[in-house]
């Protein structure tokens, strides 16, 4: 299985809005976040200073924050073999090595850094499954791969209320988490998901 690692393993939108928001002396928030690319939200930035944040992010990685919980992941480890999959500048990659090092605790994964001039695609992995926060995922799916997709402020409506074959919509990476075990451990069923694609569906499918 495939997770990305911004926004669904890592809190960068937090990590780049503080050292935004000491620069301009503003007050932006996640919520402030509505599209996935920050130039389309109310957030005055361009390409290439969202990029230098970024990377002045990651030079501080210890003030990342990891959004999942560590015990679910040990727990995955025993089902999915794990790939950890993320688009990013080169110069990012040894801290995020670093990063993944201090905060997954002995949880054994692949680390795959694909092109950031746009060659390959975590899509291309052929996982059984993906957890990711980009909502064009739910489009670029391929068959046979079913998508958790992190609800996020930028999250389209219509994702969230139309049910599909291909991905689910759920609350945080760690909702994500406890499905995959609880499908590992008979609990709950890839049909059940189909069939409750909603993240308000609190009613879990059982065999």
């Amino acid at each position: 299985m495939v997770i990305d690692v911004d926004a669904t393993l890592a809190d960068t939108h937090t990590a780049t809005l503080d050292i935004y928001n000491k620069e301009h002396g503003t007050s932006f928030t996640t919520k402030d976040i509505t599209d996935w690319d920050y130039r389309k939200t109310r957030i005055p930035i361009d390409y290439s200073s969202f990029m230098a944040l970024y990377g002045i992010a990651w030079s501080n990685y210890a003030s990342i924050k990891p959004l999942f919980d560590g015990d679910l992941l040990k727990e995955l480890e025993k089902h999915y073999e794990i790939i950890i999959a993320s688009k990013r500048p080169e110069s990012t990659i040894p801290p995020l090595e670093a990063w993944l090092k201090n905060n997954l605790g002995g949880v054994e994964y692949t680390l795959a850094i694909y092109d950031s001039n746009g060659n390959g695609d975590k899509h291309e992995y052929g996982a059984d499954f993906m957890i990711d926060d980009k909502p064009s995922a739910a489009s670029d799916v391929k068959n046979g791969t079913f998508l958790f997709l992190v609800k996020q402020p930028y999250t389209p409506k219509s994702l969230e209320r139309s049910p599909n074959q291909r991905y689910t919509v759920v609350k945080d990476v760690n909702d994500a988490l406890r499905k995959l075990i609880d499908m590992a451990e008979g609990r709950l069923t890839l049909a059940g998901l189909r069939r409750h694609a909603n993240p308000a569906e609190k009613e879990r499918s059982t065999h």
